[in-house]
């Protein structure tokens, strides 16, 4: 048998050089996302290529391809990126020695669905009567005098599937400011969740590990009762959701499926007091 005029040592075939988590390799990549591989133990006698192929749909392979493997070349590092279409498929290397044979190796490609994001807003109220007073009150003066606190909360809630790895997650809310609710002493404070929010913005930006949803964000707004005004609606509105998946890295649109959610807060009476005769 003609001798093989070069040696493919296959030491560390393949090996994982993208950001990976919890299991999650470029064996097992996201539809979507881009990852690296490197084939090492690479020797030719004369300079030659390694060819990328895949047998599955979808998948964007080397700009460049076939990959120049010269005789000083020990390992080779490409990336491929899997569309929307992407199927689970086999990836192939196929090396040639400019002045001999080929030899090639092959690592099968679980893809995994496609990561998704979605949000939705609920307000803990619907129609909002204010506090008043109702003990120690001061002879001769109304309920409503004496700053009575006034809060209501909304709360948006990340649900995010097909992802078992970090991520990142984004979204705007939209609240009214203090001159637009109209009410004394408004305040919007961001009381729990995993986002951190901005409020000159409305941003939002969370992060989640990919062992469950991320905690839901609870934006609490708070103020004093306020007479003889007229009905007040307070709206949350919800925009701009998406989510970045660190293994792949790519950045999917969020969908919305609560955009928004009100609470009235109802028209509290004004009162003066007793005229005494």
């Amino acid at each position: 048998m003609k001798k093989q005029l070069f040696t493919f040592v296959m030491m560390l075939a393949l090996v994982i050089v993208a950001g990976t988590a919890m299991a999650q390799t470029n064996t097992t990549p996201y539809i979507g996302g881009t990852y690296s591989y490197t084939l090492s133990g690479l020797k030719v006698i004369s300079d030659g290529t390694a060819t990328v192929s895949y047998s599955g749909l979808g998948v964007t392979l080397p700009t460049t391809n076939p990959i120049t493997v010269t005789t000083t070349t020990t390992s080779i590092t490409f990336n491929l990126t899997y569309t929307d279409a992407a199927t689970s498929g086999i990836l192939t290397v196929t090396v040639k020695d400019g002045a001999g044979c080929t030899n090639f190796i092959e690592r099968a490609i679980t893809v995994k669905a496609k990561p998704t994001l979605a949000i939705s807003i609920l307000a803990s109220e619907d129609q909002y009567c204010q506090n008043k007073n109702s003990s120690p009150l001061t002879d001769n003066q109304a309920a409503s005098v004496g700053a009575p606190e006034n809060s209501f909360t909304f709360t948006v809630s990340p649900t995010v599937t097909n992802v078992t790895t970090a991520y990142a997650y984004d979204y705007t809310i939209t609240l009214p400011n203090i001159a637009a609710a109209g009410l004394t002493g408004y305040t919007i404070t961001h009381t729990s969740g995993d986002g951190s929010w901005t409020e000159s913005t409305g941003a939002v930006h969370g992060t989640g590990t990919g062992t469950g949803n991320p905690i839901a964000d609870v934006f609490t707004i708070k103020f004093t009762t306020t007479t003889g005004i007229d009905p007040k609606s307070i709206t949350g509105t919800l925009s701009a959701a998406s989510m970045t998946v660190t293994s792949g890295g790519k950045t999917y649109t969020g969908t919305i499926s609560t955009a928004s959610d009100v609470v009235t807060v109802k028209t509290m009476p004004s009162i003066g007091q007793f005229t005494i005769e």
